[in-house]
């Protein structure tokens, strides 16, 4: 059942681009991706897998829009992900 009013953002996955600032919008990304992007950013395989699934987690389930407001993510990793991602 629809929720009125409610309109999705994003109702097809797409592929990551970075803007043109350098960050990539992680909005829209399938789980893969994500993990893909993490890894394009220097982050080791184990660790961008388990931040893809909390990222995932907080941009998808929770709907966060803030990296400050992921709290099981480490608030020394926030600043890493805002010069990198949106």
């Amino acid at each position: 059942m629809p929720i009125p009013g409610h309109i999705d953002p994003v109702p097809v996955p797409r592929s990551f681009v970075p803007r043109s600032d350098g960050r990539i919008d992680l909005l829209g990304l399938s789980l893969a991706d994500l993990r893909m992007a993490l890894e394009t950013s220097q982050l080791e395989e184990k660790q961008a897998k388990l931040r893809a699934k909390q990222l995932w987690h907080w941009i998808y389930n929770r709907g966060a829009t803030e990296f400050s407001a992921m709290t099981d993510i480490s608030k020394t990793m926030h600043p890493w992900l805002e010069q990198r991602f949106v």
